[in-house]
């Protein structure tokens, strides 16, 4: 993100279902979740890393909102993603 790097790294024991460590640059996943689980939660821990690497200053609330919302329409439209993935990753 930016000019950072970040690991996404699952923990066996963690107690949050995913948490975004600002200060090691990591997204730590609580090993095991199933599958949606694990890309929802990912997907929240993202937008974390998002909104506190440029500043957008997102609540709890409204970070949990996006992720909803964001996982209902890619889940309801996976071709749609899929090609956006496609041209980003095309226009490197």
């Amino acid at each position: 993100l930016g000019c950072m790097t970040y690991a996404i790294r699952t923990i066996q024991n963690l107690e949050d279902m995913g948490n975004w460590d600002y200060d090691n640059g990591e997204v730590l996943l609580r090993e095991g979740l199933p599958p949606v689980t694990r890309g929802c939660t990912l997907l929240h821990e993202l937008i974390h890393a998002v909104s506190d690497t440029l500043g957008a200053g997102l609540t709890e609330g409204q970070t949990r909102a996006l992720e909803q919302g964001l996982s209902q329409i890619i889940q309801a439209n996976p071709e749609v993603f899929r090609k956006i993935i496609k041209d980003i990753i095309a226009g490197e």
